[in-house]
């Protein structure tokens, strides 16, 4: 059988507590036991056995001075599973994010969708925890927090400064009905995109169609604003072309 590591791009805040965290699951998405390596620069840092499919790890980041590194790890499989291999990268951060409320990042949302219906546009900046942020920042804050809703995570939204880019590529004619995982699966993308370029994508592919920055905020915002805590992240969402989204009655 199959094995996968589940991880994303670790983002790690020096001088605040870090953790190395990951899952191992089978194709059948359980959790596996056995045991598990990870490596810096090709250097193992970590080297145990996981039970229950879950790696935590403390890390001190006093010993890591440059603001990236490469990360192997490694499954050595079991009696059930086979050996896999993940390669993602470390990102250290200065502490210069901004948290956001859910509350605070709902309200934004709603606000903003209902301004690109009646204006046909995407305005430049937005008021969100009485600061004035542009776009493109919003976009990483909004994908975030869908990463995060669909943990059953409902706490302050943390993200890292990304810029609006310069234009909003997007070829796609029809509507697209996307699954929460699917959904879901593009804003890790995002996410991580906004993370490395600390700039907002122009665009995300698709199945072969790109869904252009401005769909991608206002689809977001619709489906934060749509979600709660109690019932969770909406179960799909339909993404319409920008051009009829946009298109005056």
């Amino acid at each position: 059988m199959d094995s996968k590591i589940k991880v994303d791009d670790i983002i790690l805040i020096r001088g605040e507590p870090s953790k190395i965290e990951f899952e191992v699951v089978d194709e059948n998405d359980q959790p596996v036991d056995g045991k598990v390596a990870v490596k810096f620069n090709k250097t193992t840092i970590f080297s145990e056995r996981i039970t229950g499919g879950k790696f935590s790890e403390e890390i001190d980041l006093d010993e890591f001075r440059n603001p990236e590194y490469p990360v192997d790890i490694i499954f050595g499989g079991n009696s059930d599973c086979d050996p896999s291999t993940c390669e993602v990268t470390l990102y250290i951060k200065d502490p210069n994010y901004m948290e956001v409320p859910i509350y605070d990042l709902q309200n934004s949302s709603y606000r903003l969708t209902k301004w690109i219906d009646i204006n046909h546009k995407i305005p430049a900046k937005i008021m969100i925890n009485k600061e004035k942020i542009n776009i493109g920042y919003l976009l990483s804050i909004l994908a975030n927090a869908v990463i995060n809703f669909d943990k059953d995570d409902f706490s302050d939204v943390k993200a890292f400064e990304a810029a609006t880019p310069k234009v909003s590529s997007e070829n796609l004619v029809d509507d697209i009905v996307l699954s929460r995982d699917e959904y879901v699966e593009i804003a890790h993308e995002v996410a991580s995109f906004c993370t490395k370029q600390s700039e907002a994508p122009n665009c995300i592919i698709y199945n072969d169609t790109k869904i252009g920055f401005m769909n991608l905020l206002y689809s977001f915002a619709k489906i934060i604003s749509n979600s709660s805590s109690e019932s969770g992240l909406i179960s799909s969402y339909t993404i319409r072309p920008w051009k009829n989204i946009i298109k005056q009655q």
